[in-house]
């Protein structure tokens, strides 16, 4: 118990922590964020170097001109048409997603004093601006330390398919 409230209070800011959360306990936390929508609370622990990749970037064709105006804005780099995204297209997918069922497995760690690299396989069914998509494909994900805080400063899914669309 102490330990879930320890890894909970990890993102409030001034709060010094003495142990670093874990790499696998991050992943799990941002997954079921993911799952149950709470845009808000991944916002706060998404660094605004954001980078990341996804194979379903060209899904998004009829989304481009909306994608494309809020970019201009963004000091950050990234292509959504070619799959590179920014940290505001990434929140933005992730509103844009709903979770069906996902299971995390074949986990790696690799962690130092202020950088965490995570790699594994998800198994996950999404639906993603109407679209029924399904991966067991590897991905990996990156978190760097600013101060007493986690920040997650990357993702990248590595595969992916599209398997039904919806009506």
């Amino acid at each position: 118990m102490f330990r879930k409230i320890l890894f909970m209070l990890m993102f409030l800011p001034g709060i010094s922590l003495a142990h670093a959360p874990r790499g696998e306990e991050l992943l799990q936390h941002l997954w079921k964020d993911m799952k149950v929508g709470k845009i808000w609370k991944i916002k706060e622990y998404t660094s605004k170097e954001f980078q990341g990749y996804s194979p379903f970037g060209p899904l998004y064709a009829n989304y481009a001109n909306y994608v494309l105006q809020v970019d201009a804005r963004s000091t950050n780099t990234g292509l959504f048409l070619n799959g590179a995204m920014n940290r505001y297209q990434e929140l933005d997918l992730i509103k844009h997603t709903s979770f069906q069922n996902y299971s995390l497995t074949n986990i790696k760690v690799a962690q130092g004093e202020n950088m965490i690299v995570v790699s594994y396989y998800a198994d996950v069914y999404v639906r993603i601006y109407g679209k029924l998509i399904h991966t067991n494909d590897p991905y990996f994900s990156v978190w760097k330390r600013f101060g007493n805080q986690w920040k997650w400063v990357a993702h990248v899914d590595l595969g992916g398919q599209l398997i039904a669309n919806s009506p």
